[in-house]
């Protein structure tokens, strides 16, 4: 059996313009990019826009980020403050962002974990 976790987070992140490669469309919450962390190894994540309604490509904001880990990832260490990531749609990034803090770790039996 694997064991799973939620990790909360809240970070700031900064999106790439379009003249930088970045998005062309704005995101709004529900977002789910993936983040990559020390160059190394990634994860998905679901975003929640904490100071606006739609994020336009090339704009900054503080974000709630929701992270599953499990336990037989080969990273399962969760996302801790002050990390820093990017944000990639496939291979190309959009954005950069720092965790500024952890809110809340949810553990999960294995029968509890429900998959779509």
């Amino acid at each position: 059996m694997t064991a799973t976790k939620m990790v909360v987070v809240q970070a700031r992140i900064r999106m790439l313009d379009t003249a930088e490669g970045g998005r062309r469309t704005p995101f709004i919450t529900g977002y789910r990019p993936h983040f990559v962390f020390n160059a190394a190894h990634g994860r998905d994540g679901q975003i929640t826009l904490l100071d606006r309604e739609q994020m336009e490509p090339g704009e900054q904001g503080n974000v709630t980020i929701r992270f599953l880990i499990h336990s037989r990832n080969p990273y399962p260490h969760p996302p801790a403050a002050d990390d820093l990531f990017l944000i990639q749609e496939g291979g190309r990034i959009l954005g950069e962002g720092i965790i500024r803090h952890v809110v809340e770790v949810i553990e999960f039996e294995p029968e509890e974990v429900v998959t779509a």
